[in-house]
């Protein structure tokens, strides 16, 4: 039977405007639960305390809502404390648990580390003051891995979106060794515009060189090379072979990116300006006849 002071799970809600700390302390004998919910609402006003005096009941209380800690007697009824981590793991309930178990009960305290506790305290003179700071540290440790786990999983949806903008644009997205102009990222657009495979791109040395019209080669590279130099964002226009001959009119916008004073990579967009370029030379030629 649980003791007067169980609180109901369901009444602890948490204040948005205050950070709380929600502790599930599993305890059955009424005068150690009592001494160890005020060593854990210690911690500061934030703290809320579920109180119950089962394993089994406090799996009941993990069903309805979240908690920080899990602080859990290894003497229980029904279910003993390594039984309640396994059980833990078994049903994939993910949340710090700090095991207390009398003295002498030290080879207890090892198993439950290897059953998933974050911690364990041993009831002897002065273990709640240990209490509370073990609490506070596991609940520290378990904010910072939740954080770290938001920040992963925004930065796997920032990437993966990135990733669709790219390869949705309309554009040859590019990436390459400042010196060599060996290509280390080529957006899948590439195949598309010119028919190179992009392996190709990735690997054959000069690509970039061997791509460009030889009419217009010597000069966009003399004129990428001054612009990386002088460590100067540039943009240039000039005729590419794609694979099945074509000419490709190309306008090529580049970002030089340095660290530490030194140029670290170059970052392109090459835009596909051919039909631009057939618009101006039969306006041209129209201007040219009508005069």
């Amino acid at each position: 039977m649980s003791n007067p002071t169980q609180s109901n799970p369901q009444s602890s809600e948490r204040n948005p405007l205050v950070e709380t700390h929600l502790i599930l302390l599993i305890e059955d004998n009424p005068d150690h639960q009592l001494l160890e919910r005020a060593a854990l609402e210690g911690l500061g006003a934030g703290t809320k305390v579920v109180a119950v005096a089962t394993a089994i009941e406090g799996l009941e209380a993990l069903k309805q809502q979240d908690f920080d800690l899990v602080v859990a007697d290894y003497q229980m009824p029904g279910m003993n404390g390594l039984e309640f981590l396994r059980t833990l793991n078994e049903r994939q309930i993910t949340v710090p648990v700090v095991i207390v178990t009398g003295l002498g009960n030290e080879q207890v305290a090892v198993e439950a580390l290897k059953q998933g506790a974050c911690d364990y305290v041993i009831k002897e003179s002065g273990y709640l003051d240990l209490l509370s700071s073990i609490a506070e540290r596991a609940i520290a440790a378990c904010r910072t891995k939740r954080q770290l786990d938001e920040a992963r999983c925004q930065l796997a949806g920032s990437e993966q979106r990135y990733r669709e903008l790219v390869q949705g644009l309309d554009a040859i997205v590019w990436e390459a060794d400042p010196t060599t102009w060996q290509f280390t990222f080529v957006s899948q657009r590439a195949e598309a515009i010119l028919g190179y495979p992009l392996e190709q791109w990735l690997t054959e040395s000069n690509f970039w060189v061997n791509l460009i019209h030889p009419e217009d080669r010597e000069q966009a590279v003399r004129f990428c090379q001054a612009a990386t130099a002088e460590r100067r964002d540039h943009e240039f226009e000039y005729r590419a072979l794609a694979a099945d001959g074509r000419v490709v009119w190309l306008r090529d916008i580049v970002r030089v990116v340095c660290e530490n004073g030194k140029v670290a990579s170059l970052r392109g967009l090459m835009v596909d300006i051919t039909k631009q370029k057939q618009a101006e030379e039969e306006l041209n030629r129209l201007q040219h006849v009508a005069a």
